[in-house]
């Protein structure tokens, strides 16, 4: 005689986050991806500008640091758009978004600085 299983009880359903919970995660997953892509464009923005300042006399013409001076401030600016959405999208985290603005600000300066220097 074949002994009978008994199947085992179904699993209890797996609780689906909140709707409120799901946003705030999704708003900080969006606000955390905007910051990761700021970094980015700020960092190949310092690693031009870098390089410009190293090679600022070795220039052929004014005209042509100019240029090359725009297109850093160009990049600058890119990645303070980009700091800036994500401290309009914000989050419930303060300290975030205190962070954020730290750095929308500091892009914001070295651009003043630039603009300074370039005329």
């Amino acid at each position: 005689a074949s002994k009978g299983t008994t199947p085992s009880p179904p699993a209890p359903p797996a609780s689906a986050p909140s709707p409120a919970r799901s946003t705030a995660t999704s708003v900080a997953d969006e606000v955390d991806t905007l910051a990761l892509a700021a970094n980015r464009v700020l960092s190949s923005a310092l690693d031009v500008d870098e390089l410009l300042v190293a090679a600022e006399g070795t220039f052929e013409s004014p005209d042509k640091y100019r240029a090359r001076r725009q297109r850093v401030v160009d990049k600058y600016l890119e990645a303070a758009e980009i700091y800036l959405r994500a401290v309009r999208l914000g989050g419930n985290d303060d300290e975030r978004r205190v962070l954020l603005k730290r750095r929308l600000e500091g892009v914001l300066d070295r651009v003043a600085t630039i603009k300074k220097m370039t005329g």
